[in-house]
């Protein structure tokens, strides 16, 4: 990407389809070495203020997802002009939409919990001697 801007600073101003294209899509297709699976998140597309620039970055983003080695995790709000971007047909046949108020994190929060503070546990063994076992109960 500095390469890339280095050489070419017009980018700046030339169209955002052009800017993912040149910055994000041409410089990682060109990597000798293989990409490793990655999720990049966009959050907060509910802040974005001009809503036809976040229409079309969403739209960009999601078409590159058939190129690239990598998806992407977009977050918002349950905002109506970001819900009507994701149900247009274009963006709706390549993204799948997760409604977190419908989903239960109880227990994967739980199993995290009691992993890290048992590694406490473990680390620690000598603060905590006298802690009853098993510890979380």
């Amino acid at each position: 990407m500095c390469c890339t801007l280095a050489k070419d600073r017009s980018i700046l101003s030339q169209r955002l389809g052009d800017q993912i294209k040149k910055l994000i899509v041409d410089p990682i297709l060109t990597t000798a070495e293989p990409t490793h699976a990655m999720i990049v998140v966009i959050d907060g597309l509910n802040e974005c203020g001009k809503e036809v620039l976040l229409k079309e970055l969403i739209w960009l983003l999601v078409d590159t997802t058939t190129q690239l080695p990598f998806r992407f995790l977009f977050t918002s709000r349950p905002e109506t002009h970001v819900q009507h971007t994701f149900e247009y047909s274009q963006t709706k046949s390549k993204t799948y939409p997760l409604e977190l108020w419908n989903f239960n994190a109880h227990d994967d929060i739980c199993a995290y919990l009691r992993l890290r503070l048992l590694e406490i546990y473990k680390t620690e063994n000598r603060l905590m001697w006298d802690v009853p076992k098993p510890w979380p109960s």
